[in-house]
């Protein structure tokens, strides 16, 4: 299933805008943490391309493609645009599992 996908806080946004000052390299983490974003949000929970961004999003990893280190690396707070990415997901899983029992109840 692909659901509707909402945009990321405006400080993360301004950050890729014409003018600013982002080397290349930074640029491109700004874009990997947003398409990560995208995707948490577009694909089905129980599918595993779901899976492999909540476990990159919630790894506590510290490595240069790590989410804590490209979050750092683009002056984001790691933890912050963690709780906001994943309070945003569960509010779009909510009616769809809401959904689920419905239909489950209609049996």
């Amino acid at each position: 299933m692909v659901r509707t996908v909402r945009h990321l806080p405006n400080e993360l946004l301004a950050s890729h805008q014409p003018g600013t000052d982002l080397p290349p390299e930074q640029r491109l983490q700004v874009a990997v943490v947003e398409q990560a974003y995208h995707d948490l949000l577009r694909f089905d929970p129980t599918t595993p391309p779901h899976e492999a961004v909540l476990e990159w999003i919630m790894s506590p990893a510290r490595h240069p493609f790590s989410f804590e280190a490209v979050c750092e690396s683009v002056g984001l707070d790691p933890d912050y645009l963690r709780r906001g990415m994943l309070s945003v997901a569960e509010q779009l899983l909510q009616p769809s599992q809401q959904d689920g029992r419905r239909a489950r109840a209609a049996r």
